[in-house]
């Protein structure tokens, strides 16, 4: 899709429409197709867009997204801002508009985050893509508004507010969540090198998602961005490598122990989940590999001389523990 550069180029032009309404009513809000491009423009207060069905790209100061009905925009009427739809298909949105601090006057909120937007200057947060949930919340919440401004029946204009304030409240919750989360990610490290320390050390117990999350006190979905991030694979695939680097090592040094008796000390459920998830990663069978290890090693080390065993990172047996060959979700 591209934009007439001339409507880039100008300076902006004073929301005039939006600017009186503004003054009579702190709050704005319309449902609306757009179907032509229009130049940059600002305003007072903030301004809420919600894609309801159709793409565009969003231009707000010096930075430039793409829109499509799974994010919405908060943007900053100070900054020179416009969406140019893609007019190859049909575009809807509903736009909120607001001036917060006539609001807070209004409303006497004093010290209230009710309408608190000063996150939005932070220009990460132009785009926000809440979770179905919240977005569906927002949604019948700005659907509600439009249908008070538009009918204006007996206490419209306390409906809207409650409405807006309701959008904000729901808005203000969704970024401290995010800015919470973000913290953790950029403490994430730590919490990978912990988790791998505690998995090293229980491979026999539960080392389910939802349980390492919890005892780390951070959110299933981090752990596995974390793990992905710093490991190259997922927690799952972490686990089950750990428990099979383990088993090779069990294979080789301890011959009085049966395949089932290692699947059940590390963690398996059954022999034969063990042998899938061996034959995945080694490429061949845990009794296939303990064979192959005694017809090469006929003297197999004894428990105490573990520590004297190569590390499994540096055999040469170990060429199958490849990520590429790593076929596991």
């Amino acid at each position: 899709m591209k934009i007439d550069a001339s409507l880039l180029n100008d300076s902006p032009l004073w929301n005039r429409e939006v600017a009186r309404f503004l003054h009579d009513l702190p709050v704005y809000s319309r449902q609306d197709n757009l179907n032509a491009h229009r130049k940059l423009h600002v305003q007072p207060g903030f301004e809420i867009d919600i894609c309801h069905h159709g793409r565009a790209i969003v231009v707000i100061g010096d930075r430039t997204f793409v829109q499509s009905p799974d994010c919405l925009f908060v943007i900053p009427g100070h900054v020179p801002h416009q969406i140019y739809p893609d007019l190859s298909v049909p575009y809807r949105r509903t736009v909120i508009c607001f001036d917060d601090r006539t609001l807070r006057n209004r409303l006497q909120l004093g010290e209230s985050n009710a309408l608190d937007f000063a996150w939005a200057a932070d220009p990460g947060l132009y785009r926000l893509r809440p979770e179905s949930g919240l977005f569906l919340q927002i949604k019948s919440l700005s659907g509600q508004m439009c249908e008070e401004l538009n009918r204006r029946a007996s206490g419209w204009e306390t409906m809207a507010l409650s409405h807006l304030l309701g959008i904000s409240v729901l808005l203000n919750r969704w970024v401290e969540r995010h800015d919470r989360e973000s913290r953790n990610e950029r403490e994430l490290p730590h919490y990978v090198i912990r988790c791998c320390d505690y998995i090293a050390t229980h491979l026999h117990e539960d080392l389910s998602l939802p349980t390492v999350a919890k005892l780390f006190s951070i959110s299933p979905e981090q752990l596995i961005r974390s793990f992905k991030r710093e490991k190259g694979m997922t927690f799952y695939q972490y686990v089950l490598l750990q428990r099979v680097l383990a088993s090779k090592k069990l294979l080789r040094i301890s011959p009085e122990l049966s395949v089932t008796e290692i699947a059940l000390v590390l963690g398996f459920h059954s022999s034969s989940q063990f042998s899938r998830s061996f034959r995945a990663i080694a490429g061949c069978t845990p009794t296939e590999y303990r064979a192959a290890d005694k017809r090469k090693n006929p003297n197999p080390a004894r428990p105490g001389e573990l520590a004297a065993l190569p590390d499994d990172n540096g055999d040469s047996d170990d060429k199958a523990l490849s990520l590429s060959q790593f076929a596991l979700t």
